[in-house]
């Protein structure tokens, strides 16, 4: 007796691997954003390293030698030698700052970078970053205009509209949009 065999052959088809490409995609975009938070830590050290560090009790006021206007990052408020020397609003300017510093804004933006480099793909985490950013400078313009009148700190606002600097893990004095926080500064609180 003889027993029958039926072989069949059959062709590979080839696949497209889609987990391996998202994958891959995902990987490449939580590079890039890893690379922007550590290139942003590197250029605020770098500036730190080749300043003038004077102490101030509750932060570090830095003098710079480049042109920009103040920032803060961590315990640390960043200023031009030539802006700190020659600006007539600059205590109001470090008062804001200072409440940065004092408020430790700083953590969450490194917090919510952190969160950037994880979920790059998700468009909320860029919106909660932005309305926190506000938020913060809304708390900061709250301190900063108790030296003044509102008037006279919105008009400087509008003086120094511009930084020639920004960097994207620091707290800036001008970084918002002028009009939310112009309301800001008029509502009542409640």
């Amino acid at each position: 007796q003889m027993e029958m065999w039926d072989i069949t052959v059959t062709a590979k088809t080839e696949t497209i691997n889609w987990s391996r490409i998202l994958t891959t995609i995902y990987l490449v975009g939580a590079f890039l954003a890893a690379g922007k938070l550590i290139g942003g830590w590197i250029r605020i050290n770098t500036i730190r390293q080749n300043s003038i560090h004077v102490d101030h009790g509750d932060y570090t006021l830095v003098l710079t030698d480049s042109h920009h206007l103040p920032f803060s990052f961590l315990g640390s408020v960043y200023c031009s030698e030539d802006f700190y020397q020659n600006s007539r609003d600059i205590h109001q300017i470090l008062t804001h700052e200072e409440f940065h510093v004092r408020a430790r804004h700083s953590l969450d933006v490194i917090f919510l970078e952190i969160l950037k480099v994880i979920f790059w793909f998700n468009p909320m985490v860029y919106l909660y970053k932005n309305e926190l950013t506000q938020v913060h400078e809304y708390q900061a313009d709250h301190a900063a205009y108790q030296l003044s009148s509102r008037k006279q700190y919105g008009k400087l606002l509008l003086t120094h509209m511009e930084s020639v600097m920004t960097l994207n893990l620091a707290n800036h004095f001008f970084n918002s949009q002028l009009k939310n926080r112009f309301k800001m500064m008029t509502k009542k609180t409640s």
